[in-house]
């Protein structure tokens, strides 16, 4: 069975921004061109708000969201001052969605101020 880590989508959302910022040696390992990559940026920091992150950012925001019954996560690239990535995973059987997004604030609160 194959699991995706936080540590998983972390390296993602770098190897996005290092191709999109024309690293072409992440380029060529991710298969992406810089144009690809630029693009699958705008794709996610025009994609629907919400999220674990994205309210508490202040600063585009490109993220992708996933959410099954029992596991909320989010996957950021904070275009802030220096560009950050964060990632929240959040599991517990009966989690809310508030209490995800409370989660996201605390996580935010120390990596983003």
């Amino acid at each position: 069975m194959r699991v995706t880590t936080a540590h998983d989508l972390g390296r993602m959302l770098y190897a996005l921004h290092a191709a999109a910022a024309g690293n072409r040696h992440v380029q060529r390992t991710a298969g992406l061109t810089r144009t690809q990559a630029t693009r699958a940026i705008a794709l996610l920091v025009h994609a629907t708000s919400g999220g674990m992150v994205q309210p508490f950012a202040h600063a585009p925001t490109a993220h992708k969201e996933g959410w099954i019954s029992d596991t909320r996560a989010t996957a950021a690239i904070v275009y802030g001052q220096s560009p950050r990535i964060v990632v929240v995973l959040a599991y517990r059987p009966g989690i809310t969605e508030a209490e995800a997004r409370s989660l996201g604030r605390r996580v935010s609160a120390l990596t983003l101020h």
